[in-house]
């Protein structure tokens, strides 16, 4: 295994990306070498990409990719890093989305073939155990034919933001990267949205009265809850950044309630208790019970966004999700079970000693990790160590984590240009 830089959470799209450039150019990424050459790292084997990548909730595909453009390309011009690794997030999963529809619907019908299923999880597999090769695995997918002999994926259409003939191999999976160690210990990388409730709201409020046919995931694993929540999980990763007005909308009520304002958020429950009033056929007296419903919603609405802020910066974030971080792993569980049979060179663990994500933009260096005792079936518990990378808003803390050969993890502070901060 060589090197492995974990990054997460750029949004780039975001006009309060630290990387966001006006109008979408190439931005400044001196930041990253130095941050590695900080670290003795001359060169990358594997960037990991680890979700928010770029941010489809706040801006337009159009916009988004723009300023992918200019990342990528000046990414290519340090020539540091030899291969991608992308994990998309809640705010770019429809690059995750986009893939499947690229290999399993349009490459297909272009030669004439029917369509397939969507697989909703793709792993990828880093094995560095001892009798593992240290490559990058996506089991079940072939390596791009031009790339068969360096046994590298990639020719998605993500390689066009790079400049043409100048692409670097980018393999997408979602939503985990497994980098499995000697002794069957592992490292677990993945965004983190899937330790909200949003993410797998349905499974959590309907899951008693979800039916499972045949054909479907088997319940409780990765795919079925990827596949379950898929309309709630459409509608807000991708959707909300794509209305034009309305996102904008969306944003003023964001950015008021960030600032600990109510205006917005009151003229929008208002609008629709107007509105409420007017469609109902037997209108209530609308000055009295539109006002009390008014200040009721937005005593409520705000409560619930604050509290949805507070929570995500808190220092307390991995205690108060531990219920959802033990489903998750749990479901990941499943799936490292059955890449141990086919996989991975050597068993490893049920649950990984590392879990390295992002989504909260609130680090955690590995010289103080957070952990999270996962209950064992046999008794007792494996208690699990947390990293974050933090975040590239501005205003925010960003980093990186590395990897080494033998499986330590280092955390490296990004410190921006003092115009981007």
């Amino acid at each position: 295994m060589g090197r492995i830089v974990v990054l997460s959470d750029l949004h780039l799209g975001d006009p309060m990306s630290s990387l966001e450039c006006e109008p979408p150019g190439e931005p400044d990424l001196r930041w990253f070498r130095e941050a590695l050459e900080r670290a003795g790292i001359g060169r990358v084997d594997y960037l990991v990409l680890a979700g928010d990548i770029l941010d489809f909730m706040v801006a337009s595909f159009k916009r988004s990719y723009s300023v992918a453009r200019g990342f990528f390309t000046a990414l290519r011009e340090l020539d540091i890093v030899d291969e991608i690794i992308y994990i998309p997030g809640n705010h770019d999963r429809d690059v995750w989305d986009s893939v499947q529809k690229e290999v399993n619907v349009f490459r297909r019908l272009r030669k004439g073939k029917n369509p397939e299923e969507f697989p909703y999880e793709q792993p990828g597999v880093i094995d560095n155990s001892a009798g593992g090769e240290g490559i990058l695995n996506l089991p079940g997918v072939d390596y791009a034919k031009a790339r068969k002999e360096d046994r590298q994926y990639g020719q998605l259409f993500l390689e066009g933001l790079f400049p043409q003939g100048e692409s670097l191999p980018i393999a997408v999976m979602y939503p985990n990267l497994y980098v499995v160690l000697p002794g069957g210990r592992w490292i677990l990388v993945t965004h983190g949205h899937h330790f909200e409730l949003a993410w797998g709201f349905i499974t959590e409020a309907f899951g008693e009265l979800l039916t499972r046919q045949e054909e479907d995931p088997p319940e409780g694993t990765l795919k079925w809850l990827e596949e379950c929540n898929i309309p709630v999980n459409s509608l807000i990763c991708t959707a909300l950044g794509q209305g034009g007005p309305s996102t904008r909308l969306l944003r003023r009520i964001h950015a008021e309630v960030k600032g600990g304002g109510s205006t917005e958020t009151t003229n929008v429950i208002r609008a629709f208790l107007k509105w409420l009033d007017e469609e109902m056929e037997h209108g209530f007296p609308l000055e009295t019970a539109q006002g009390m419903a008014a200040e009721i919603a937005e005593n409520f609405v705000l409560k619930e966004l604050r509290k949805h802020r507070t929570s995500r910066g808190s220092t307390t974030f991995l205690k108060d999700k531990q219920r959802l971080i033990e489903r998750f792993l749990e479901a990941t569980r499943k799936t490292v079970n059955a890449l141990n049979e086919k996989v991975i060179a050597e068993d490893v663990d049920d649950y990984p000693d590392m879990v390295i994500f992002g989504h909260t933009h609130v680090p955690l260096d590995a010289g103080q990790p957070e952990s999270v005792a996962m209950p064992r079936g046999s008794g007792g518990a494996k208690e699990i160590a947390f990293l974050n990378t933090g975040g590239c808003l501005r205003g925010e803390t960003a980093g990186m984590i590395c990897i080494d050969e033998d499986g330590a993890c280092k955390s490296l502070r990004v410190t921006f240009p003092a115009e981007r901060r």
